[in-house]
This record gives structure tokens, C-alpha cells and sequence, in this order.
């Protein structure tokens, strides 16, 4: 017998094989991941007799057909879990990018029935697996409706910590400085750990330690030193009313400013720039989506602040620091040392 390649060699036939019993999945190389599988076992096949693993001859002779049919099922056994675990490292690596522009909402229905509400100016990277479901949040924010598999956690990462879902849904929004999670339905988990990434797989054994369960009409919220808040009550509806439309305004109750301007951010086509002394200014009352643009110009009439829109100021032989964009408006005290004062005032 000639040592050149067969017409049709045992590699292609072990391919042909493959496909009929192992579905493709969405992968570009999934040919080639066959290919490579069914050559490793032909090498194994084609190396010389004396040089093969294999039984003692008279165990085929005791045992005859009834053991040859036993090697095969278990060779079909020991190439199913070879190529299972080919499969499960190229499908961790199969990532997709969702993202929305600034006043942009984008729904998403993902590979497991998932459900996914991206707000304005959000970016998602999303990584499934056979033995997970990953998210990543990078900027903005996203409402979870998450389709139940207890198999294959559904974990969301941002700013070095996790968000696991136990059958809910909830919301996560990441600020300049911490991530704030809403829950609608169910309960998540939430881990403001540093080690866990997207690429993780199992959750390190220290996380658990640290997890706290946040149930239905509370959140919670951590920043990326690993500092969190204790789970307080809020009304769920009302922390995600950004889903409903224009006609429902977001309502708030003594939060941040800083907060405030980051919600509203994705609701008007400038770049609201907030000095950092101004961030911890509190602020209770409502804002319209539709009246964006017209809440910001008025800030100067509840806080002693400036409010500079440098397009105004665009054509004038001056213009103020910082409004190298016209798109762009700047929000600073009205003079030095407002810090203390502005508290006091905006109490």
C-alpha cells in the first residue's frame, strides 16, 4: 500500500462524522476546529503497531466483537470530551459589542433569551460560554431582563466588580466614580471584588466572602477599591424610569449631582462637564427628559454655580478655559470657595 494520502483519507471521513454529531456553532473556524481534532486522531491511528496504546491481544480474542464495539464507544467517548473542551475555549473567546450614541435607547435580545434595554451613550461587551454568561459594562447603562440557567451564571462586570443574577431583573449604571445597581425582580448578588473580569469562569472562593444579596426594591452601590454600600430601599420603577419615555421624568431624593448629571447625560447632545467640587452637591426634584437642555441652564438658579454653554461663546475674540468644544457646557462655582457655602445652600 502506497504511504501517500488515501482518495478519502481517514481524516476527512472522521470529519464528516463530526458534523453529523456535533452541531456548528457560531464560530468561523469551526471547520478548521474539526479538521485539527480528527488529524490528531488520525496521527494516533497511523502511528506503527508496536507504537499504538492498546490492549492486551488476548482480550480480543476472550472477548471478540463485544470489545472492539466497547474501544470504539470508548474512544467516541474520549473524542467527544476532547473536542467539548475545544469548543468551550474557542466559545469563551467569541465576544460581541452593543453600544448606543447619546440620547440613543437600543434593546437586545441575546443568544440565551436574554433581554437587554441599553440607555444613552452605553457600550456592553458580551461573552457567553458553555459553563457561563458574561457582560461587560463599560460605560452608561443597561436593564437586565436575564432568561433563568442555573448551569450558566449570568454575571455582569464593571469597574473591577460583579453583578451575578439569581432570576432577575435589575438595572446597572456606572458613574464616574462607582456603579450603582437597581433591582426590579429577583435578587443579585453583588461582589465589588477586583479579580474577577469578564474572561473569569469560576468565582474566586474570597468573592463569596465579600458578596452581598440585594432583593427586590433595593440597591446597592461599590467603587472600584472595593468599597460598598449596605442595600437600601428604593422604588425600583422609579430608578429605571428612563426606560418608560419621555413622558415619565426622573424623580430623585437627595442624590449626588454628580449622579444627576450622568443620568441625564445621554438626554441632550452636549457634554455636561461638572467641576469636581460641585460633585457632592445634593439634589431633590424631578427632571423632564424632554426639558434636559432647560434643567441645566437653570442650575445656576438653585446653586450658586455658573452655568457657561460654549457655543455662545464661540466668534468672540474670548472665550472661557475649557470651551475648546462648542458642544460642550461647563458647569463651575459662581467664585473661589464655594464649597462650604454651596453645601449649605443647596440644603
Amino acid at each position: 500500500m502506497s504511504k501517500g494520502k488515501a482518495p478519502h483519507s481517514m481524516t476527512e471521513q472522521l470529519v464528516e462524522d463530526l458534523k453529523r454529531f456535533i452541531p456548528a456553532p457560531p464560530l468561523p473556524d469551526h471547520n478548521e476546529l474539526l479538521q485539527d481534532v480528527a488529524g490528531e486522531l488520525d496521527v494516533v491511528v497511523s502511528m506503527p503497531a508496536n507504537s499504538r496504546p492498546r490492549l492486551p491481544r488476548r482480550f480480543f480474542l476472550r472477548q471478540g466483537p463485544l470489545a472492539i464495539a466497547a474501544s470504539v464507544l470508548l474512544a467516541l467517548l474520549l473524542l467527544g470530551a476532547i473536542v467539548s473542551d475545544r469548543l468551550a475555549a474557542s466559545l469563551i473567546y467569541q465576544a460581541s459589542v452593543y453600544e448606543t450614541t447619546p440620547g440613543e435607547q437600543r434593546e437586545v435580545f441575546l443568544a440565551d433569551q436574554s433581554v437587554v434595554r441599553l440607555g444613552g451613550d452605553t457600550r456592553l461587551l458580551v461573552r457567553f460560554s458553555p459553563r457561563a454568561r458574561h457582560i461587560e459594562l463599560e460605560r452608561g447603562g443597561a436593564f437586565f431582563q436575564v432568561q433563568h440557567d442555573v448551569l450558566r451564571p449570568f454575571v455582569v462586570h464593571s469597574d473591577g466588580g460583579s453583578i451575578t443574577a439569581l432570576g432577575t431583573a435589575f438595572e446597572v449604571r456606572r458613574y464616574a466614580d462607582h456603579v450603582q445597581v437597581w433591582v426590579r425582580e429577583g435578587v443579585v448578588e453583588v461582589s465589588p471584588l477586583k479579580q474577577l473580569t469578564v474572561d473569569a469562569i469560576e468565582v474566586a472562593p474570597e468573592a463569596k466572602a465579600k458578596a452581598v444579596r440585594v432583593a427586590r426594591g433595593e440597591q446597592v452601590s461599590y467603587d472600584s477599591l472595593g468599597r460598598q454600600t449596605t442595600p437600601s430601599a428604593v422604588d425600583p420603577h422609579l430608578a429605571a424610569g428612563w426606560m418608560e419615555g419621555q413622558l415619565v421624568p426622573l424623580i430623585y431624593h437627595g442624590r449626588r449631582l454628580a449622579d444627576v448629571i450622568a443620568d441625564i447625560q445621554p438626554f441632550t447632545r452636549h457634554e455636561v462637564s461638572l467641576e469636581p467640587g460641585l460633585a457632592s452637591l445634593q439634589y431633590s426634584g424631578i427632571v423632564k427628559q424632554e426639558d434636559v437642555d432647560a434643567w441645566i441652564h437653570d442650575l445656576d438658579a438653585i446653586y450658586p454655580v455658573e452655568v457657561v454653554d460654549c457655543e455662545f461663546s464661540q466668534g468672540k475674540k474670548t472665550h472661557p478655559s475649557g470651551c475648546d468644544d462648542p458642544k460642550r457646557i461647563l458647569i463651575r462655582p459662581r467664585w473661589s470657595g464655594l464649597s462650604d457655602g454651596a453645601k449649605s445652600a443647596a440644603r
